[in-house]
Order: structure tokens, then C-alpha cells, then sequence
């Protein structure tokens, strides 16, 4: 299964964690698109959003505690709490204790659009934001691209920016 994997691969990256002396530890998210469905699994705090027919929603579970503490009702997403702990991991690759994925899995139909990337590639831009950018650069992929990294950097983003966006077209093929 997909959550034994991804807490297999930490158990590994804590071990040579620990043969290196090293601390380090990552986020991972991996998807597979299967006909017209989206199958994820998610550890760490690196965003991946579903954007269809005008909606953008966040899919997956970031588990950071800015976010753990909006589902506990400890603050909302304007407050400053709530950006002071959006850097703050309680689960990610490498860690000692095995985490608990977040897995799911969504209808991926003609004409989504998947945005998944790292958090560095949105900084601290509110999803609004980031659905304005999709809607204006929707034609030509390449450039939202751009104009996210570009946003989360003017607003002082220095973290990596990774990003993979993938949009289904009316009559893709089916692989099997």
C-alpha cells in the first residue's frame, strides 16, 4: 500500500540519517492519475490543489501546525499564529517516529487542472491569490509557473521552489 511505502522510505531516510550524523528530512507527495482518478499520498507540508470549473481546493493534509491548529480551531489562516507555525512539521520524510500519511483520492475529469508543488513555490500567498493567478494564466501553463514563483518570492520566499501542474484534456487516452 501506499502508506506502508512512504513510512517504509522514512524508516530508511531516519536510519541514514543516523549513519551520517546528519538531521534532515523532506516532504513527499506522490500521485498517480489512473483513467479519471487522482491517487495520492502526502507526508509533509508541501500543498496540492485541484482546481476545476472556477474552485480551487487544497486536497491534501499539510502537516504543519499552522494547519493542525486551524483544524483544532486554534486560529484561522489571517492570523498571525497561524503564520508563525506554517514551518513547524509534525510529520515528514526522515523523521524517527513513522509517519501517518494523508491518502486520498479525488476525480481528476476533462478540463482539471493539478497544481502540487512544494511550499516554497506559494510562500505565504493565500489561495485566493494563488486562484487569480490560475484563472489569468490558465492558456499558457508555463507562465503560472513563473508568475508563482515570481509572487512567493516578492513576498520573500527564499525556501525551493518546485511545482508540477497537469491539466486533463477532453479525450485523453486512456493508459492501462
Amino acid at each position: 500500500s501506499m502508506t506502508k511505502s512512504l513510512q517504509e522510505i522514512t524508516r530508511n531516510m531516519w536510519h541514514l540519517n543516523q549513519e551520517k550524523g546528519i538531521k534532515s528530512g523532506s516532504t513527499l507527495n506522490v500521485g498517480l492519475i489512473l483513467r479519471q482518478r487522482l491517487y495520492l499520498a502526502c507526508v509533509g507540508d508541501s500543498p496540492v490543489y485541484l482546481y476545476r470549473q472556477g474552485r480551487l481546493r487544497l486536497i491534501n493534509r499539510l502537516h504543519n501546525m499552522a494547519y493542525l491548529g486551524l483544524e483544532r480551531g486554534d486560529f484561522t489562516e489571517k492570523s498571525v499564529d497561524f503564520q508563525l507555525n506554517k514551518n513547524r512539521l509534525y510529520q515528514y520524510m526522515g523523521m524517527k517516529k513513522i509517519p501517518d500519511p494523508f491518502v486520498g483520492t479525488v476525480a481528476f475529469n476533462d478540463g482539471d487542472l493539478l497544481v502540487a508543488g512544494s511550499d516554497g513555490a506559494f510562500g505565504s500567498m493565500s489561495r485566493s491569490m494563488i486562484k487569480e493567478l490560475i484563472q489569468r494564466d490558465i492558456p499558457v501553463l508555463e507562465q503560472l509557473i513563473d508568475h508563482l514563483f515570481s509572487e512567493a518570492q516578492k513576498d520573500g520566499e527564499t525556501d525551493n521552489q518546485t511545482l508540477l501542474v497537469c491539466r486533463r484534456l477532453a479525450h485523453t487516452p486512456h493508459f492501462v
